[in-house]
């Protein structure tokens, strides 16, 4: 999944439509109507990839189109987890040891999320209607090499407060650091001590 990073732009959105791509593959034997909803799911939501890389580009993004970024995200969150669900019931294949298969499940696990998955692609379409789609990671070179991400970075900002869903653990960070209104109770200055924090994490993810 190399070519399907986690970022601030579009969050879980690149390795689910990476992972949707692998159950297609040919290393995989899905039910019919498993594979319906597989295929119609993740053409969903590699638009709504492409979409939200192109709209991370502006400046400022208003309430409305954070909380629909949001629940983009959510989106694909819920995704991976039921992707990753799903691959845990897949069971080998008795004719080749690479080859998985859909076997205890008769019915889509995936059937529940094609309306909510069509429902967000058709308003981040609306929504960034200006926005012109690049070239997704997932589209393929006749090496067969995915292509390579734009130069600019989408989770660089002019101003770190532009970061969306990240107040409440600013806020706590800032109460153990200084305390609340900038001093610990009961403290002085001369009793203040110095405190640190470590913050680590992948570029990107907030």
């Amino acid at each position: 999944m190399e070519g399907a990073p986690v970022t601030a732009a579009t969050g879980a959105l690149g390795p689910v439509v990476a992972k949707l791509g692998a159950l297609l593959g040919s290393e995989c034997k899905l039910r019919r109507r498993t594979r319906k909803d597989v295929k119609f799911i993740r053409s969903k939501l590699k638009h709504v990839h492409s979409i939200l890389w192109a709209a991370w580009g502006q400046e400022i993004l208003d309430a409305e189109s954070k909380e629909l970024k949001k629940e983009a995200l959510d989106l694909a969150d819920d995704m991976l987890d039921a992707i990753d669900d799903f691959n845990l019931t897949l069971e080998g294949s008795r004719r080749s040891k690479r080859l998985m298969v859909q076997t205890k499940i008769k019915a889509s696990p995936f059937q529940d999320f094609r309306a909510r998955v069509d429902e967000v692609s058709v308003r981040c379409r609306s929504k960034w209607k200006s926005a012109q789609p690049i070239s997704s990671l997932f589209s393929r070179k006749k090496n067969n090499h995915p292509r390579i991400p734009p130069p600019r970075a989408p989770f660089v900002r002019k101003d770190a407060a532009d970061i969306f869903g990240m107040d409440r653990w600013k806020n706590d960070l800032i109460t153990y650091l200084i305390g609340e209104g900038g001093e610990e109770e009961g403290t002085t200055a001369v009793q203040q001590q110095l405190k640190t924090a470590s913050i680590v994490g992948m570029a990107g993810v907030g």
